[in-house]
Formats: structure tokens, C-alpha cells, sequence
């Protein structure tokens, strides 16, 4: 990948992040049929995870942070002097496919489960993803929610310690104290055989098991 191209799928990217996610927070519902477990986690988005998606690094003489680098991308002015790729040639790999990820409001979440804490230089905590991709998130306190620090071109069950299948996905700005918006349902759940915890029983479900969002 040249960095014109890499320009290009950055640009992408971020018009992809800014118009689902920048601001909003997700909540990813994940079912283990086997033992009727659920795993939920909240994730926050905003300008300054972007960068940590992408895989690209800014170069050491720009004085210019991860916002403005977001920014730049969303106002194309990002030139092939403002950054470089990692050194462990994953970015090629991210760059890839992170544009039609973060053009799906739901990740295209398929999977969540917690970190196996596989790979030398990679520390996160939550990921959510599926045969092709996967989002890692760390918790953050001051947030009060898990944000994304990382995105990896690999099957989610290799990364994960138990994957549960993701059965729905929720979605609301982020200083919004309340989930109203369904963006996905899993279609084959067992709807009428999974019961919410106590703090998910207000969020809408499907009508029946085929419902949709």
C-alpha cells in the first residue's frame, strides 16, 4: 500500500467515524446459548480514539495530536509527510477493511469476549468483531465506558477467551443516559428464551426471534 492509497482509505475511514460513531456510545449484548450467560460492555467513541484504529503513526516532528489528526483526515489535508506506517506492517492490514467496519453501525459484530492476551505488543481488553475483524477496548474511568484502542484484520476467536455471539447492539449519543436506538439483532437468538439482567430489561428487543432492529 502506497501512502496515497493509505490517504484515501484514512479519509474513508474517518467519514465513516464521524457519521456512526464520533460522540456515541455502543452497547454490545453477547449470549452463550450453552449456559444462558450473557456479556454485555459499553464503548464510547470519540475524535481522539480514532488514531489508535488506524494503525498509522504520527511522525515524531508534528506538534499536532490524535483530534487534530482526525481532523485532518475529515478536512483531506492530510499529506504523506504527516505520518508513517507501524513497523510491524499491520497498517496495510487495518487500512484494508477498517472503512467498510466503520461503515456498518454495528462494527458488524458478531462476537464479543475477553482478550486472551495473545501477542507481545498488544494490551486491550474487551474485543468485538467477527471472522474477518476485530475492535479492542480498554476501560476507561473517567468515561465510565470502555473506548477503542486498537483494530486487528484476524478472527475474533483467536483473541478472545470464550466468544459469545453478539445478539444485539444498541446505540445513543454519548451524553445521552439512555439506549433507545436498535442498530442490530441477531437473527437466529432465541429470543423467547434469553432473559436480559436487570440493568438491560428497559432496552427494546425484537418482536420475534426473526425481528430486526
Amino acid at each position: 500500500m502506497q501512502k496515497k492509497e493509505a490517504i484515501a482509505a484514512l479519509h474513508e475511514a474517518a467519514i465513516a467515524y464521524q457519521e456512526n460513531f464520533e460522540n456515541k456510545s455502543l452497547l454490545f449484548v453477547g449470549y452463550k446459548p450453552s449456559s444462558k450467560e450473557i456479556m454485555y460492555a459499553e464503548a464510547s467513541f470519540f475524535k481522539t480514539n480514532f488514531l489508535h484504529l488506524t494503525g498509522v503513526e504520527i511522525l515524531s516532528n508534528h506538534s499536532y495530536a490524535a483530534k487534530d489528526f482526525y481532523d485532518r483526515c475529515i478536512a483531506q489535508r492530510l499529506s504523506p509527510n504527516d505520518f508513517e506506517f507501524a513497523s510491524d506492517g499491520t497498517t496495510e492490514l487495518k487500512l484494508s477493511i477498517l472503512p467498510k467496519t466503520l461503515r456498518n453501525k454495528s462494527l458488524n459484530a458478531k462476537m464479543i469476549g475477553d482478550f486472551n492476551e495473545s501477542g507481545i505488543y498488544l494490551y486491550t481488553e474487551k474485543l468485538v468483531g467477527n471472522s474477518n475483524a476485530c475492535m479492542g477496548f480498554i476501560w476507561n474511568s473517567t468515561f465510565g465506558a470502555y473506548i477503542p484502542n486498537t483494530f486487528l484484520k484476524i478472527d475474533i476467536k483467536k483473541k478472545v477467551k470464550i466468544p459469545f455471539q453478539v445478539i444485539a447492539v444498541y446505540r445513543k449519543d454519548a451524553d445521552n443516559p439512555n439506549y433507545s436506538e436498535a442498530v442490530y439483532f441477531a437473527k437466529n437468538a432465541k429470543w423467547d428464551k434469553i432473559v436480559y439482567p436487570s440493568a438491560l430489561s428497559d432496552l427494546p428487543r425484537p418482536n420475534t426471534d426473526n425481528g430486526s432492529p
